[in-house]
């Protein structure tokens, strides 16, 4: 069933293409492309999503990007937005301004300020302001400042370190990966931007 109402469309247990409106909610539902300034999704699917303001509920996307994105008990393939509040989700690739996650599990976290991980899991970190890390576990960190409390950290880069870590590597193999890491992150950036770059 689809209806319309003043600008918003409510979408339940039915299968939809694009979708173009100020409000779209999905209820065990699912869409290809949707372009909205507040989605909602709720026990359903969505191809690719842009809005201003998401929530995704025990749902699923492939393409997330909007300002503000919630997550509870569900996940995308990759989420842009400026701030991210995640609940026992996950995600393949977070970019995000500032990351919140508690109870989940992402790939790769890429920050412009400042990321928390409570009884969350991630292969790796990458944020130019702070990473919280609290019954957490990561493969590698590259931050500015790091606390870490009863968490697991292969990799640890910061320029101020609090809380209870134990390295793994002394100084110089530390520098070693750095580098690595920092080549493997421009690596990927501009892989990024070509393939952006290609489809448009």
């Amino acid at each position: 069933m689809t209806e319309e109402t003043n600008g918003k469309i409510s979408i339940e247990k039915t299968n939809v293409n694009d979708v173009h409106a100020q409000n779209v909610t999905v209820t065990m539902g699912s869409t290809r492309d949707v372009q909205a300034v507040t989605f909602e999704l709720v026990q359903g699917g969505a191809r690719n999503v842009q809005a201003e303001r998401a929530w995704i509920r025990q749902g699923g996307a492939q393409q997330l990007s909007a300002d503000e994105v919630t997550v509870r008990q569900g996940g995308a393939l990759q989420i842009t937005t400026q701030t991210l509040a995640m609940q026992q989700g996950g995600a393949a690739l977070v970019q995000a301004e500032n990351a919140t996650c508690s109870g989940s599990a992402v790939g790769a976290v890429l920050a412009g300020g400042d990321v928390t991980l409570d009884q969350s899991a991630t292969r790796g970190v990458l944020a130019r302001g702070d990473v919280t890390l609290d019954q957490s576990a990561t493969g590698a960190v590259l931050a500015r400042r790091a606390t870490v409390r009863n968490s697991g950290v292969l990799f640890l880069i910061a320029g101020r370190v609090d809380g209870d870590v134990k390295p793994v590597f002394g100084p110089a193999a530390g520098l070693v990966f750095g580098a690595a890491f920092g080549l493997a992150m421009g690596f990927f950036f501009h892989l990024r931007n070509k393939f952006r770059g290609d489809a448009s």
